[in-house]
């Protein structure tokens, strides 16, 4: 006889999706050896510090942008009507700093990791512009 026990942050019913970009995650099947794996990874004393070596790990350093950038992957408020299907609201994160420290890069990983993922990233030499309005100063 089995039991079945679930350890898990959450848990969402897939019946009733459509096929939408979400919909592709639920499919997916794990092997034995990838079962095994994923266990190995959970044993792990620090995982948040595991994770955060993980992304990008040609980037050397930056581990409070990449600690950033993995709670926005994990994070999010829920987002839904009433009587409707549960579903996280979408993440948004600007990472600003000097050139060639691997911005893009950081973010282009996080949005291949994520189902719904998408990457705008301003070329070289692009500039906000400012102007005042009646709230003060606009960006």
């Amino acid at each position: 006889m089995f039991l079945l026990y679930i350890d898990a942050s959450s848990v969402t019913n897939g019946k009733g999706r459509g096929t939408g970009a979400d919909s592709a995650s639920v499919g997916i099947e794990f092997s034995l050896k990838d079962y095994y794996a994923i266990q190995e990874i959970q044993a792990e004393p620090n995982l948040f510090r595991l994770l955060v070596g993980s992304l990008c790990p040609s980037i050397y350093g930056h581990e409070m942008v990449k600690a950033g950038l993995l709670l926005c992957l994990f994070g999010g408020c829920g987002r839904g009507s009433k009587g409707a299907v549960a579903v996280r609201g979408n993440s948004h994160i600007l990472v600003v700093g000097d050139p060639g420290l691997g911005k893009s890069q950081m973010l282009q990983a996080c949005a291949n990791v994520s189902p719904r993922g998408e990457c705008l990233v301003e070329g070289r030499g692009d500039r906000c512009n400012e102007c005042k309005g009646e709230w003060g100063w606009l960006v």
